[in-house]
């Protein structure tokens, strides 16, 4: 992936809530900031959590247009006008722009995506990106994240697809022999993973992250904040607080060496 330098457009989606894909995104935004990236943010949902924690505009396209766009082309087009001149533009203006995908807004960007070529267009407009899709080792995500996998390869194949393994519910080598799940990975996610470079998207232990989701904090802050700050952030006791912290940094400094082996713009070191 050595022609990945910014900008780029990247995608973050999943197919199934509840896999950690925001807490991706943000461990990504943060990279991008920690090494002097200008990224310009979008999703596709109707969450806020993301423009919380990032604390800046993140526009978001109407899906409740978009819930009649697949019956009406022209509908469909106006809902993802503001993606599409944002691409249009990324290139000559030099920000990168991230999007991030609800599990279950996926479809109409697929949708989208075949109804108007955009990927002939992403070709003429220089655009380069990746698209990350992130699973956890159960049966339902499994299946979603090769549909994802598929769709991606079908209707946007000049972006990197890389998969990020999500480690909260265990790993794909300690599913239970003759489970759901161990039939899905066997048979659908792992002929994929030879030619999917993968990212290890580590469990942050003992929950110590929920402390910090629940103020709304960036990864970027909690590895920045010493013993005392976590205390006044989480009300821990100090054993506690320096544990949580631990556990944050560990998990980003594991996700962004991840990151670095295929994005050489995160290789300089500097979240440590």
């Amino acid at each position: 992936m050595s022609d990945l330098t910014p900008p780029l457009w990247t995608i973050v989606l999943s197919g199934k809530g509840g896999v950690g894909k925001t807490l991706f995104s943000l461990a990504y935004l943060d990279l991008c900031e920690l090494n002097g990236i200008p990224v310009d943010i979008m999703q596709i949902d109707d969450q806020s959590r993301l423009e919380r924690a990032v604390k800046r505009k993140v526009v978001s396209l109407d899906m409740r247009t978009a819930k009649r766009a697949r019956h009406d082309p022209t509908v469909m087009t106006k809902t993802f006008e503001p993606l599409y001149n944002a691409l249009e533009a990324m290139t000559a203006c030099g920000v990168s722009l991230h999007l991030d995908v609800g599990a279950t807004q996926q479809l109409p960007l697929f949708d989208y995506a075949a109804l108007i070529g955009l990927d002939e267009d992403l070709k003429e407009f220089g655009v380069n990106g990746v698209a990350f899709v992130v699973v956890t080792a159960d049966s339902q995500s499994i299946e979603q994240a090769t549909r994802s996998l598929d769709a991606l390869a079908l209707l946007l194949p000049s972006l990197k697809a890389m998969l990020v393994i999500n480690e909260r519910d265990g790993t794909f080598d300690q599913l239970r022999i003759g489970s759901d799940a161990l039939r899905l990975y066997s048979d659908l996610l792992e002929p994929k993973m030879a030619a999917v470079p993968t990212v290890r998207m580590p469990l942050i232990t003992a929950g110590s992250w929920q402390h910090f989701e629940k103020k709304s904090l960036r990864l970027l802050d909690v590895v920045a904040m010493n013993t005392q700050e976590v205390i006044n952030a989480t009300g821990l006791s100090r054993p506690e607080a320096k544990l949580a912290r631990g556990d944050v940094q560990a998990a980003f400094d594991i996700l962004e060496e991840g990151l670095a082996v295929h994005l050489p713009f995160f290789r300089s070191g500097e979240a440590s």
